[in-house]
């Protein structure tokens, strides 16, 4: 889609995300890109009014096909995922089953953990609700820059654990809106420690030339 000065506002995105399957009360602002794309140009000069289930519903001063389109029109929606066990949580965005940006369901959607006051504390008990060996390492979506996307809504802030908690709902913890400095750079990262067929407080000597 072609997006010329004024023709793609929050009406066409909200259209546009919703049928895309991520409907949102809140679209993410509009944008107008100058880019070099390989796919055809169709539509120019969209005006919706943003209840039209379609973007072809609404109104356009030209369809058809476009070669000098200055500015592409780009839409950035909302991607929540609903999630039906309240307080479960998961990690994603990396191949391993023991790393992951931490979300946690609440409210009936997936959504991240803010890193704000988040220790190591945090990550056993995230660990052990798991189901895996309660230790790791910590880390924030700042440290791998390049899976910044922002488009996933914060779900707890100022979240502080003891350690031995059996789950992260019995930490304490803020909702959404419990720091309103927090943004998705601060979003918490874990790598759990793989399963080593040890007790929890077992000790052991390695890496010595005999066994005492």
């Amino acid at each position: 889609m072609c997006a010329p000065r004024g023709s793609w506002d929050e009406n066409a995105v909200q259209v546009m995300c919703t049928q895309a399957g991520r409907p949102s009360t809140s679209p993410r602002s509009p944008s107008r890109r100058a880019l070099f794309y390989d796919a055809p140009v169709i539509l120019n000069d969209i005006t919706c009014n943003g209840t039209e289930a379609s973007i072809v519903e609404c109104a356009q001063a030209d369809y058809g096909s476009f070669t000098d389109c200055a500015n592409i029109a780009v839409a950035h929606c909302e991607a929540q995922e609903s999630c039906n066990e309240p307080n479960a949580i998961r990690l994603t965005r990396f191949s391993s089953d023991t790393m992951g940006r931490l979300e946690v369901c609440a409210n009936g959607m997936w959504g991240t953990v803010c890193g704000n006051t988040a220790t190591i504390a945090l990550v056993r008990v995230a660990c052990r609700q798991l189901n895996h060996a309660p230790g790791g390492s910590l880390f924030r979506e700042s440290d791998f820059a390049f899976l910044l996307d922002g488009l996933v809504p914060i779900r707890r802030t100022n979240v502080v654990c003891a350690g031995n908690e059996d789950s992260l709902s019995e930490c304490s913890f803020n909702g959404a809106d419990g720091d309103p400095t927090c943004t998705h750079r601060d979003d918490v990262i874990i790598m759990c420690a793989t399963q080593s067929g040890c007790n929890e407080g077992d000790v052991r000597l390695v890496d010595g030339q005999n066994t005492n």
